[in-house]
């Protein structure tokens, strides 16, 4: 299970487990299979407490006023996605990542 603490900022404190998602799936796929997971269920399972516990953060973020407004968990979840790839292919370049990043975050707040 998935739990969602106070944060302080939240989704930003997402963002190391995000990026390293994708390079996370092809292992945790093969490990199933070795211990015989049905790893379609349990990626399933998994995947609901993910966007629950992402939907709490982002309707806490929004409260606050620390996120805009008209931002859906699943706009959420695709930023996610897309940072991921780009971490990937920005590998061997540490700075890049992390204004790839902040770009992101800075468009997750609301306009001033």
């Amino acid at each position: 299970m998935i739990t969602v603490g106070p944060q302080p900022d939240g989704l930003a404190a997402l963002q190391p487990a995000g990026l390293r998602q994708g390079e996370e799936d092809v292992n945790d796929g093969v490990l199933g299979v070795e211990v015989g997971v049905d790893v379609g269920t349990a990626t399933a399972e998994v995947g609901q407490e993910l966007r629950d516990a992402l939907d709490v953060l982002l309707r806490r973020a929004q409260q606050t006023g620390a996120v805009r407004k008209d931002l859906l968990v699943q706009d959420l979840i695709s930023l996610v996605v897309g940072a991921s790839h780009a971490a990937q292919h920005l590998a061997v370049d540490p700075p890049a990542q992390r204004r790839v990043i902040m770009v992101i975050l800075d468009g997750l707040r609301p306009a001033v």
